[in-house]
């Protein structure tokens, strides 16, 4: 048995399938109550970041096709002390969607059992029998994982058939049934009279990140994939494309289908739904049609859930091997070529996620966070390789640099709107988690110092970061004021050039840095 046993066609259908998630079951209804008809720039602004992203992630992969890449990208362009909170960012993000998938298929399922709903989902969130059923799926990603990537590609390839057909047909069904372009200027005359931070608040909380950020299961598998090369960036262009178009169609389908009657009454903000497909098919009465949709609740989340513990538990293992997590934890069985170690740890994560986290929107909102911090390394690890590296990568990203930092400097303004309660947390998980990384690895005073010295780019860059997000949560008029602006872009494109400088294995003073600025 080869460990390289991915195709083009079968990492296209991973990337497929952990893309249409939960996402095609909630998203277009909430990135519709922020953004009313402006979803539909929402969705292809986000599309169109993410596809970049994923081009420099797929320069990255052509010169280290290694297990679970995307975890361990910092470490490998600058340094493991620098590397770690990015690592356990992408990591964390990954096992938490596998919980959050199994939740999502028995949100929508216990409306099969109406008169036993409020055992399963009571205010708002699932119940502890609700949570059972959740655990009882989250076993089964694991099981499907624990034979290897064969039974991966076969699940993956059959479900992702099937993803792309429901909701396909559901959008098509609901545009044919009731369709009311009305809709698109009902209501703030139309779609381009949505202020921009409608259309960030969308990007950032609606969950169109959690549902994009599945581009990084094709990634994960690099060392198992035939000809990486070619067929990892070909898989994730095509992809990202088909499920942004599936996506749209989803988007178009729900704006459009919504009463305009109940529009004038409620507006978008005030639509409250729990299981927004089936609820708007029952709105049409499209009773018979449910069982397809039912159908797309069981087979969406579940593929993604599937790959999802796949793709964490290659990631867990990279950080083993990059001494992040303990080595013996990482241990691959030579029949499966997969650590049955690191996949019971993430099961056992998930399913934690999956108890403290009920609600599938704070979960969303929290996720979307920890992917954009876990982007951020992505961009500058381009520029650093491209630096430093005597490989020429078959695949090569044109602009790559100038991307690069566009997409640094558009992360870092997206993070200026996030929710100061809950960056703080995420802060403090971090900080706290990089304290016992240096503590656990310096041995000697002189290697604690450099320890700090290593990741020093990264204080700086998240002190300034967090300054900001301070201001615009205490004085929310600085988000439109265009001096403010400037400022992060000023703050973002110095912090970028910064953290360029800390290049791989390169100890360098904050205070020599600067000087090269």
């Amino acid at each position: 048995m080869t460990k390289k046993k991915i195709g083009l066609i079968s990492a296209i259908f991973i990337g497929i399938s952990s893309i249409l998630g939960s996402g095609s079951l909630f998203v277009p209804y909430r990135t519709a109550t922020i953004a009313g008809p402006a979803a539909i720039l929402v969705w292809i602004i986000s599309g169109s970041i993410i596809l970049l992203l994923a081009l420099c992630v797929a320069e990255l992969a052509a010169l280290h096709p290694k297990r679970g890449l995307t975890a361990i990208i910092p470490t490998l362009s600058h340094n493991k002390f620098y590397g770690f909170p990015f690592a356990m960012a992408n990591w964390l993000s990954v096992v938490a969607v596998i919980g959050l998938e199994a939740d999502a298929s028995i949100q929508y399922l216990i409306n099969l059992i109406p008169n036993f709903k409020p055992y399963f989902y009571d205010h708002d969130q699932l119940t502890i029998y609700g949570n059972i059923l959740s655990i009882f799926l989250v076993l089964i990603y694991c099981l499907l994982n624990y034979w290897g990537a064969k039974i991966l590609v076969k699940a993956s390839n059959i479900l992702g058939v099937l993803k792309i057909i429901i909701p396909a047909i559901t959008a098509l069904v609901i545009i044919a049934v009731a369709f009311h372009p009305s809709n698109f200027t009902l209501l703030n005359n139309g779609i381009f009279h949505y202020d921009q931070h409608n259309i960030i608040s969308a990007i950032l909380v609606s969950g169109i990140f959690v549902s994009f950020n599945g581009f990084q299961s094709i990634v994960s598998f690099s060392s198992e994939v035939k000809n990486p090369e070619k067929n990892i960036y070909l898989s994730l262009i095509f992809s990202i494309l088909f499920c942004l178009f599936i996506y749209l169609l989803l988007q178009i389908a729900f704006i459009g289908a919504i009463p305009p009657a109940m529009l004038t009454q409620f507006g978008w903000s005030k639509l409250q739904m729990s299981a927004p497909m089936i609820e708007l098919a029952l709105l049409l009465g499209l009773n018979l049609f449910t069982s397809i949709i039912y159908l797309g609740a069981v087979i969406s989340p579940s593929g993604a859930g599937i790959t999802f513990t796949g793709s964490a538990s290659r990631m867990f293992t990279a950080m083993t091997r990059n001494k992040q997590m303990p080595e013996f934890l990482g241990k691959i069985n030579p029949k499966y070529h997969v650590s049955h170690r690191s996949l019971f740890i993430n099961t056992g994560l998930a399913i934690l996620f999956l108890l403290a986290f009920r609600s599938w929107g704070k979960l969303a909102e929290f996720l979307s966070l920890l992917h954009i911090i876990s982007y951020l390394p992505i961009p500058i690890a381009l520029c650093v390789f491209r630096q430093t590296s005597l490989k020429n990568p078959s695949f090569r990203l044109r602009g790559g640099k100038i991307v690069a930092l566009l997409l640094f400097v558009f992360f870092t303004y997206m993070l200026t709107f996030s929710y100061l309660k809950l960056i703080n947390q995420i802060f403090i998980l971090f900080g706290i988690g990089q304290l016992v990384f240096i503590a656990t690895h310096a041995r000697s005073r002189q290697e604690l110092f450099s320890s700090i010295k290593q990741c020093l780019g990264l204080i700086v860059y998240f002190s300034g970061l967090w300054i900001l997000i301070y201001c615009t949560a205490t004085y929310p008029y600085l988000k439109s004021e265009k001096s403010f602006i400037f400022l992060i872009i000023t703050f973002a494109t110095l912090s970028f050039y910064m953290l360029t400088q800390f290049q791989r294995n390169v100890k360098l003073s904050y205070a020599t840095v600067i000087h090269n600025l």
